[in-house]
């Protein structure tokens, strides 16, 4: 009986993973499609937001697919923990826990699953299954492998854009003596903290330029 309920969560999480793919993919199910992805990535500072877009919507949709047939299932999960690992990391992990407020408790779930998923195998109701498929387990580790390489070169191209970003929205200039504004950088720097979550930033950089402009 265990073998055939532990389908159900499985099926379940890769239906929806699916289709978070394709709604980065293709725009279905009111999702942004690739255009709106590539520039939300950019924000967060992968780039380029085109390629990495394409990158995690084929990931969630093929890792999605994978886990609801049961077909490849340890390849299937590992994507899917790739891409929830990173999204944990680089969006919900300073919201908290609950969901509500934008947390890991969503992608933490799902996560889980894939990982189970991913230990027990998908169970007899699944393509594995039905065509005998019994994968080595170092074919699950050289995916891990791959998988995890990808996230910390997401992680680290993440980190440079960001730290080049900060290079370049220089602040003052020293200039006869005083100090005078940068005006692209310091209007870079203002929009960019215009950004959810920097708003008080913002406030705090537009009243500085206005103290220096005086």
């Amino acid at each position: 009986m265990t073998v055939e309920i532990i389908a159900i969560p499985r099926i379940v999480a890769g239906i929806l993973l699916a289709g978070h793919g394709l709604q980065k993919l293709a725009g279905w199910f009111g999702g942004a499609g690739i255009n709106g992805t590539a520039g939300f990535l950019e924000q967060l500072g992968f780039r380029p937001g085109r390629g990495w877009a394409y990158a995690v919507g084929l990931a969630e949709t093929l890792g999605g697919a994978s886990l609801a047939l049961g077909f490849l299932t340890p390849i299937g999960a590992v994507l899917v923990l790739g891409v929830l690992t990173t999204a944990m990391l680089v969006v919900h992990a300073s919201k908290g826990l609950w969901n509500h407020n934008g947390g890991i408790e969503y992608p933490f779930v799902l996560g889980t699953i894939a990982l189970t998923t991913a230990i027990a195998g998908p169970g007899r109701f699944s393509v594995d299954a039905a065509l005998g498929l019994d994968l080595p387990v170092w074919v699950g580790w050289l995916a891990a492998g791959i998988v995890f390489l990808g996230i910390a070169l997401a992680l680290a191209t993440r980190s440079r854009t960001i730290t080049a970003g900060r290079a370049t929205t220089a602040g003052p200039t020293v200039m006869g003596g005083r100090s005078e504004p940068v005006e692209g950088g310091a209007r870079a720097a203002f929009t960019a903290l215009r950004a959810p979550g920097g708003v008080g930033w913002a406030l705090l950089v537009e009243e500085r330029m206005l103290r220096i402009r005086r």
